[in-house]
């Protein structure tokens, strides 16, 4: 059977997936905390749209491909904060 190429097309938008992901980050104080941070993070292979919440100490990102966590706390740190 052969799908029309608009059908493949929204099967595919549908099967991929962004999971939501939230990293605690201590050290984060003002604007230029948020963006160094957002910065670093965006860096990252499979990190998307990372956005700092200064309130929550909070660094929340979209996982649109598996994210090596361990070098995303480790561009985080090299910069000065501290990642949890």
């Amino acid at each position: 059977m052969v799908l029309p190429l608009k059908m493949k097309i929204n099967m595919w938008e549908h099967s991929k997936e962004c999971r939501m992901k939230i990293l605690k980050v201590n050290g984060m104080r003002c604007g230029h905390c948020k963006a160094a941070v957002e910065e670093a993070a965006a860096k990252i292979p499979g990190v998307s749209n990372p956005v700092v919440d200064l309130d929550a100490k909070e660094l929340r990102y979209e996982e649109s491909a598996p994210v090596d966590e361990a070098a995303l706390r480790q561009a985080i740190f090299d910069i000065g904060f501290d990642p949890q």
